[in-house]
């Protein structure tokens, strides 16, 4: 092992603690390495460590040694052991010092007053040199973790206002858009399920549906694809292609983006008229490039597309299915049975 040469006190010169409001910094120290314990998985990520960024480090380390002016690894006392530490931010830089063979490093020891501020700390802990700031899908895990353990409310302010302390480096723009990719996916109301795009796609394949063409026609004998509303922009172009070339109809099965319960049938009603108004708009350009009456062209059902229904969205349990969810299948507008 190699003892490195690393000054505390210096540190605490060039870079003095500067936690947020509910992180408790106890004392900065210096001390062996395996005397803290870390993580096999990362407690604020989705992947687990990455190579790349652990490679970074050790060439960083390599160059320059520890850098002392940046902030250091934070750990906790060992609930079960007070003479040990946990680490809680820094797994990168710990596996880096251990490939290089360290055997000392330093530490701030914190305490946190409440569980959201342990998880406010871990989506801000990464702003330092070098580091690998958290991604989409990271700040994601922070605010499903935060509403799973009630340390903040599922509701859209609550969310919002989490967002803009985890996601405090990112511009006003980048928060609106994490806001909105969550709630793409999580529902503020239990009784609903969201989707988007790629759940909706794999809810299709898990209820055997055509979807993105034709990936799984073996399986279901039709072409088809889930459309978001207004998703119009995939459908027109690979729809109509993949139709030209298979001369057969192509199914679209719809989805509510950010369903609420008191809203639902209606805005199915109108989803389920994109399909009429898509193939209305179809019937026009036919008819002004072949100077056909509308009416004739109609009259031709050459109509290219088929509406197929909704995704099961209602999940909330149903008495007379023995506990199964009120919507299991495809379902009309309205939420009953779909019926071809």
């Amino acid at each position: 092992m190699i003892t490195q040469d690393i000054d505390r006190e210096k540190s605490l010169k060039l870079c003095p603690p500067n936690y947020s409001a509910g992180v408790i910094h106890k004392k900065r120290i210096r001390i062996r390495r395996d005397l803290c314990t870390w993580p096999e998985t990362q407690e604020f990520r989705v992947q687990g460590k990455s190579k790349d960024n652990v490679a970074k480090i050790e060439e960083s380390y390599k160059a320059k040694g520890l850098l002392l002016s940046e902030p250091v690894q934070v750990v906790e006392v060992d609930p079960q052991n007070k003479n040990r530490f946990c680490g809680v931010s820094g797994t990168h830089r710990n596996k880096a010092q251990a490939n290089l063979g360290w055997d000392v490093a330093i530490y701030d020891v914190v305490e946190f007053e409440t569980p959201r501020a342990r998880l406010v700390f871990g989506g801000t802990s990464n702003h330092h040199n070098p580091a690998d700031p958290l991604t989409k899908h990271d700040i994601h895990k922070l605010v499903s973790k935060a509403i799973q353990t009630k340390a903040i409310a599922d509701d859209d302010v609550s969310l919002k206002d989490f967002i803009d302390e985890v996601a405090a480096d990112r511009s006003a723009q980048t928060k609106r858009s994490l806001f909105k990719s969550y709630r793409q996916t999580h529902s503020k109301f239990e009784n609903l399920e969201a989707f988007g795009g790629n759940e909706a796609n794999k809810k299709a394949e898990e209820l055997n549906l055509p979807h993105l063409g034709d990936v799984n026609f073996e399986q279901t004998g039709e072409y088809g694809y889930i459309k978001e509303p207004g998703g119009y922009k995939t459908v027109m172009h690979s729809g109509l292609k993949l139709w030209l070339d298979v001369d057969e109809d192509i199914l679209l099965t719809g989805y509510i983006t950010n369903p609420d319960p008191t809203t639902l049938s209606k805005r199915r009603e109108h989803d389920k008229k994109d399909v009429d108004n898509l193939n209305n708009f179809l019937y026009e350009i036919a008819s002004k490039l072949t100077d056909m009456p509308l009416d004739e062209v109609k009259k031709l059902g050459k109509a290219p597309f088929k509406y197929n229904g909704f995704l099961p969205q209602v999940i909330s349990a149903d008495p007379g299915k023995g506990g199964l969810p009120v919507e299991t299948n495809v379902v009309d507008a309205d939420g009953t049975p779909f019926k071809k």
